[in-house]
């Protein structure tokens, strides 16, 4: 298939059935084409914006049977205003996929507005300078919502999202070796600590020194400080409720080696993904690897009770837009309360399972306070047994409860930390 018709098929995808853009790539059979995933991300990164245009291009609004030929419309206006390619080849390459859609009564639609596009170019721009939506490339509700959550930042935290992240590598501190050490400073990495490298530009996995051996491991900044946080001993008893895909758990086991950890995900597809991780990392033989629903207790839990706990939550990953795209289209208001109950039941469920001073970190990659620090505040009513500890990163900054980071151009994604204690209770 030719590669703006699939491009234009996977969006549709998105668009109409509320697939995400990982799913469609693979059932398109696209996850390794560089061209076809450059610009669906784009697609996706830049969708509020290009759709603020095509609707003043189109007459009426296509029906959703025809939604490929508008995600081609959306293509060819990204590669117009994004790309260096030639105006007039993006023109003629996009109209020429209309026919690889087997709808070739779209051919004329598709020039004109496209030809429009590159006669009005910048006036089409000036058109929606107000609209918030096609400025910031981001839902209404979403804009709504980081306005009245962070009035000092929200701003910062959109123009974030719409940049590409920075590829970031965790060095295993206990096997690096000098020839890994000369291939980061020769690919310019940025050590930001002592296991965390910023690669100057992006390459294949495969192409990095060290990562086949499991000395090298892809993983943010933010998400780095998560295993230093537990504050880890020899012999500790861990738990990983939501492990998959497994890089904090292979941290865990880096940062120290003899602890006692179980691993658990609710999909045991995804449990592969974490034993496939601790296998390349020579891990594999040190963790208990569980497929269970966490919070259902009974029946995955022996009775040990455990020192230490992370619960890395599933959440809204508005943190991660800019390495998950799909999320600006995806995601809705009321996915906001909908995992806070998810995040509610796992605390609830596993603060048991900790033992006396022992410590569970709870964690989320969301910039939403309904699912970090509410959640919290929440849990805190109800268990006096439980004590906030104080974080101090380099990154982010306090909150009441716990430290929060927004994602920062060429810098680390957002993430929310917050630890806690189990103490005597009233």
């Amino acid at each position: 298939m030719n590669s703006r018709a699939q491009i234009a098929k996977i969006f549709a995808d998105i668009l109409v059935k509320g697939s995400t853009l990982d799913d469609a790539l693979v059932y398109y059979q696209a996850t390794d084409d560089s061209f076809v995933k450059a610009h669906c991300y784009g697609l996706c990164r830049w969708f509020y914006r290009l759709n603020a245009i095509a609707k003043i291009l189109l007459s009426k609004p296509l029906k959703d049977k025809d939604a490929d030929i508008y995600a081609l419309i959306l293509l060819g206006l990204h590669q117009i205003y994004f790309s260096t390619m030639k105006p007039y080849a993006v023109v003629t390459e996009t109209v020429d996929a209309v026919l690889e859609l087997e709808k070739p009564w779209a051919k004329g639609l598709v020039n004109a507005c496209l030809r429009r596009t590159l006669r009005e170019k910048e006036a089409l721009l000036e058109n929606i300078q107000q609209d918030e939506m096609a400025f910031y490339s981001h839902s209404r509700w979403m804009i709504e919502h980081l306005k009245i959550s962070w009035p000092g930042y929200w701003q910062t935290i959109l123009e974030a999202n719409n940049q590409q992240a920075p590829m970031t590598l965790r060095v295993n501190q206990k096997r690096l070796e000098d020839p890994i050490t000369q291939f980061l400073h020769s690919c310019r990495g940025e050590w930001r600590s002592p296991s965390c490298v910023y690669l100057a530009s992006a390459m294949p996995v495969h192409d990095i020194l060290g990562f086949k051996e499991g000395i090298i491991s892809i993983q943010d900044q933010a998400s780095q400080y998560v295993a230093p946080l537990l504050q880890l001993s020899p012999d500790d008893y861990v738990l990983d409720a939501c492990s998959a895909p497994g890089g904090k758990t292979g941290h865990l086991l880096e940062t120290e080696p003899k602890i006692h950890l179980t691993a658990l995900d609710i999909s045991e597809k995804r449990l592969q993904k974490v034993k496939q991780n601790l296998e390349r990392l020579k891990l594999d033989s040190e963790v208990t690897l569980i497929a269970s629903d966490a919070c259902q207790t009974e029946a995955w839990f022996q009775g040990n009770l455990f020192d230490k706990i992370l619960i890395d939550a599933p959440c809204s990953g508005t943190g991660v837009i800019r390495r998950h795209p799909d999320i600006k289209l995806l995601r809705r208001k009321s996915d906001l309360q909908s995992f806070a109950g998810q995040q509610r039941k796992l605390l609830k469920s596993l603060w048991p399972l900790l033992s006396m001073g022992g410590k569970l970190l709870y964690t989320t990659c969301s910039v939403m306070p309904e699912e970090n620090e509410y959640v919290i505040e929440e849990f805190l009513a109800t268990h006096s047994d439980a004590q906030v500890q104080e974080i101090q990163l380099p990154i982010g900054m306090a909150q009441q409860h716990g430290w929060q980071c927004f994602p920062q151009i060429n810098g680390h994604d957002g993430f929310y930390y917050c630890l806690l204690t189990k103490i005597s209770g009233l």
